[in-house]
């Protein structure tokens, strides 16, 4: 609005014109838009419009009485009132409503006793068309025009079908509005949210909305739909469940080795007293890496959680004082920025928390007792509530599926549709897990015997900067209309940004009466937003521990044994699960007595850090 309304202040008091025109005294006044003249209204819709009575080498007219008046079939519009008084500046506003049915009509706007022309805008009313849109994300490769895509997902794993509702003819996402995602009824996989065959979500302010599919064995292809629940074409995705069996051997195994899953291993003795571990495993884990984070990290997180609570009037201010600084705000701070603080501070609670899922291959050692291992980790999970909407269900110990976010790592093996950035697809985080020594042992003074496994030492290299970032972008994505970080915080040539620059601009500009020019004012508050984000960016990529190594040991529970003699070589001892499917909760509620159990830090942070995860047997049909 700050622009339509400067050009008018321009036309009225800057730009010259015919001096004596119109008035005793020579000066002539001038009526202009200080908002759209047209209009594109939904029924129902409320709408403010603006006008700036002014008059040349004067300024703006206080206290000047205007007219509005409906030209056209009535019934199209309404109006608040038909009379209104100018402001300080020079400037009335009126407010109008949408009829209930499309058509269109025109707002004429007068001065009288002022010799100004009239000022017409043009409101046309029209059905809300709605629009969904496939959003790229990890696993997701949308096709042109975004109503189809091509999602893949490792059997066992989970990835979000992901929308975006927009309104057809302007473009404005629609927040608020239910979607329902579907699978066919034969699929194997089902939703997180249900469990069965059917989820449904709401929209948040971004107009996206989600739903987490979670694979089960692999199973032919099959499609997924989503639609809005009051109407709207349906977007389709075209889903494929990647197995993690390798093919058989394609060569003959020498001497002293065998075949397993299609890798030459060596062929050691069984104990049959052991549960069989080995073969390839869906691993889950979690670290509380809250007490390791450098300090400059948690100063930034306590700087965004006090900014938080500053708008949100928190801070225990008086009442008159919040409310002055509320009105102040609100004039130049879009309820985007709002939203932005609220996932940066969201996102200082999360990432208390580090989460990553992959896969591990165990394989025999030097004997039945110590298989080797190796894993990768494909993904990186964090998790933001306000994706859930009002659908918070379930242990409040553990986040629900539906406010699941998921960086991608760089051994994920997904097509090139990640996040983006101004049109470039944001790098992957790299993770490079080094290879560990396990042991079968039997738990001590438990009778009959229980057995686990227990790692001693372990290595995992984790780009946790690029994983920060990564995951304040991918909540931008979701909750305003940028991308990412950069995007928000470019303000440069009148572009939309977290902060109204022109309206801070003009706001000087009145203040000083012209000293101070609105355009200058609006470049160098486009120039320090940049420069803020640019420093934000720099501040959270260059986060680092003295090294990226996490450096941790533990154990986990051997359980499942005997349930499954296909998946291993060691027939009815066979084990399926590692931990327990509690392991996330427990690390809050019990962490002197969880199963599952990690203990390490980060290379040079302090030293005790807990976790704990979880592993499941990979299946295969």
């Amino acid at each position: 609005m700050a622009r339509p309304f400067a050009a008018a202040l321009c036309l009225a008091a800057a730009c010259g014109g015919d001096p004596g025109a119109g008035q005793p005294g020579g000066a002539a006044y001038r009526l202009a838009a200080a908002s759209d003249k047209d209009l594109v209204l939904h029924p129902g819709e409320r709408r403010t419009v603006r006008v700036v009575l002014a008059r040349d080498q004067v300024g703006g007219i206080a206290g000047a009485p205007l007219h509005f008046e409906i030209a056209g079939e009535p019934g199209i519009f309404s109006l608040g009132a038909q009379d209104a008084t100018t402001g300080e500046g020079g400037v009335a506003s009126v407010a109008l409503t949408a009829g209930p049915r499309a058509a269109s009509a025109e707002l004429i706007a007068s001065a009288p006793g002022f010799d100004a022309p009239e000022v017409t805008f043009t409101v046309e009313v029209v059905p809300i068309r709605k629009l969904l849109e496939v959003v790229a994300g990890p696993g997701t490769l949308v096709d042109q025009g975004g109503q189809t895509a091509s999602v893949t997902v490792s059997e066992s794993g989970s990835t979000p079908l992901r929308v975006r509702e927009i309104d057809f003819d302007t473009g404005a996402p629609i927040a608020g509005d239910t979607i329902f995602f579907s699978i066919p009824a034969g699929a194997g996989s089902t939703f997180a949210s249900s469990g069965g065959k059917s989820a449904r979500a709401t929209t948040n302010a971004a107009g996206e909305a989600q739903a987490f599919l979670v694979a089960g064995a692999v199973e032919p292809g099959f499609e997924a739909s989503a639609f809005s629940a009051t109407g709207s074409e349906a977007v389709y995705f075209a889903v494929t469940v990647l197995g993690d069996r390798t093919p058989p051997c394609t060569v003959e195994c020498p001497t002293g080795s065998v075949c397993a899953d299609g890798v030459c291993e060596p062929s050691v003795p069984r104990d049959p007293a052991l549960p069989d571990v080995t073969g390839v495993w869906h691993t889950k884990h979690v670290f509380a890496i809250r007490d390791s984070l450098p300090g400059g990290l948690q100063e930034t997180f306590k700087g965004i959680r006090a900014l938080d609570q500053f708008l949100s009037g928190r801070l225990g201010l008086p009442v008159w004082l919040q409310a002055l600084i509320d009105a102040l705000l609100g004039q130049f701070l879009p309820g985007w920025f709002y939203a932005v603080v609220r996932v940066g501070d969201d996102l200082g609670t999360l990432l208390s928390f580090l989460r990553a899922e992959g896969r591990m291959r165990l394989s025999p050692g030097v004997d039945a007792a110590h298989p080797s291992a190796t894993e990768v980790w494909t993904s990186l999970v964090f998790y933001w509530l306000p994706l859930c909407g009002e659908d918070i269900e379930g242990d409040v110990q553990v986040p629900p599926e539906c406010a699941r976010l998921d960086v991608a790592t760089t051994a994920a093996g997904y097509p090139p549709a990640g996040p983006r950035c101004r049109g470039e697809v944001l790098p992957a985080v790299a993770v490079r897990a080094a290879p560990f020594a396990a042991a079968v042992e039997a738990v001590p003074g438990s009778a009959p015997a229980r057995w686990q496994l227990a790692v001693a030492q372990r290595q995992v290299d984790v780009e946790v900067a690029r994983a920060v970032v990564t995951a304040i972008d991918a909540a931008l994505s979701l909750s305003t209309p940028w991308q990412c970080i950069a995007e928000a915080t470019d303000c440069r040539g009148g572009q939309e940004c977290i902060v109204d620059c022109g309206g801070i601009g003009q706001w000087v500009s009145e203040l000083t009466r012209g000293i101070l020019p609105a355009g200058p004012v609006e470049d160098a508050c486009a120039g320090a937003v940049g420069l803020a984000g640019q420093a934000v960016t720099e501040l959270l990529a260059s986060v680092k521990f003295q090294t990226n190594l996490l450096v941790f040991g533990g154990r986990a529970t051997i359980g499942g044994i005997g349930e499954d003699d296909t998946v291993c070589r060691g027939g009815a001892r066979c084990a399926s699960q590692l931990g327990n499917d509690g392991f996330d909760g427990d690390l809050r509620r019990r962490p002197a007595s969880r199963d599952g159990a990690w203990t390490g830090a980060f290379f040079g942070g302090p030293g005790d850090m807990p976790g704990s995860w979880e592993a499941k047997r990979a299946r295969f049909q």
